[in-house]
């Protein structure tokens, strides 16, 4: 069975003890696109075993998910700090009318634990003619611990503005 490791996965064991695993809604309506059969050892976010089931497959729990928000009508200027290193999941931003003038809104990693030479921009987005950004990376981007993610915005025509950053801490 080939998984893709940007995809998530959760396991079911059916009415003979076999162990499928499923995409979709994991108490809800699911897909089984394999079954178990060789060792896993199943973990909880802690790392400790908790089961062995087959397949190959290291199973551990989705990470606990975390949504940042913040509104205003003035410049943007928000971080989150990484007191626990985590991944950026997706980063949405959202403003009552078109930027009008041409400045662009920024997401960058500042590499506080190391040095300025770390510092990464990770999206930059003119909001002259756009209301709307929505910027999922293609896989999970990691946060090192004590670094930040700084997000800003000069809005010079004092849009309302909604930012909402999705993240998951580090297991």
């Amino acid at each position: 069975m080939a998984l893709t490791p940007t995809s998530k996965y959760h396991i079911r064991v059916d009415d003979e003890g076999r162990y499928l695993v499923c995409t979709g809604v994991p108490h809800g309506s699911y897909t089984v696109v394999g079954t178990l059969t060789q060792n896993v050892v199943l973990q909880d976010q802690a790392g400790d075993e908790v089961g062995v089931a087959g397949g190959g497959l290291k199973v551990t729990p989705v990470a606990d998910r975390r949504v940042f928000r913040a509104t205003g009508a003035a410049a943007i200027a928000e971080t989150i700090t990484a007191a626990i290193p985590f991944f950026i999941e997706s980063v949405r931003l959202h403003l009552s009318a078109a930027g009008g003038a041409v400045e662009n809104f920024t997401a960058q990693i500042d590499g506080a634990a190391v040095a300025a030479v770390y510092d990464t921009v990770l999206l930059a987005q003119d909001m002259n003619a756009a209301t709307d950004v929505l910027w999922v990376p293609e896989q999970p981007v990691y946060i090192a611990l004590n670094d930040e993610l700084d997000f800003a915005y000069n809005n010079a025509n004092t849009r309302t503005w909604g930012l909402e950053v999705v993240y998951s801490l580090e297991a």
